[in-house]
């Protein structure tokens, strides 16, 4: 297992990596915060799990589970490659390059003007 730590909008997230990546299937992922978690599967879908005061689960509610749910982006053909978690926060790069955030954005991590909660992923 691989840990590596990065800087991101609103303070410095951890990340975990194991496996192998091929040219079709993403490396497992996961990352964990102080309030919740996040998976990436072999099939390159998002899982989220824990508290969700905040939308940082990104399946539209405020509901806490503690079992995974499926972050749904827009487009449901999405698939992702990295997921970093902060505090109530959640952040996470597709295949094809794009950045989406979701969750908390008390300052400015879920990268939204004048919206204090992002519980739906959006690409920036």
């Amino acid at each position: 297992m691989q840990l590596k730590s990065i800087p991101l909008w609103g303070g410095l997230c951890l990340l975990f990596s194991a496996g192998a990546a091929t040219a079709q299937v993403p490396a497992p992922t996961i990352a964990a915060s102080t309030h919740h978690s996040a998976s990436i599967r072999p099939d390159g879908t998002l899982w989220t799990w824990g508290l969700n005061l905040e939308g940082q689960l990104g399946n539209g509610t405020a509901t806490a589970s503690a079992t995974p749910v499926q972050v749904m982006p827009q487009d449901p053909t999405t698939r992702w490659t990295t997921v970093a978690t902060g505090t109530s926060h959640t952040l996470a790069l597709t295949t094809d390059g794009r950045i989406f955030a979701w969750g908390s954005n008390q300052h400015g991590q879920a990268r939204r003007r004048h919206q204090h909660l992002a519980p739906h992923p959006r690409s920036r």
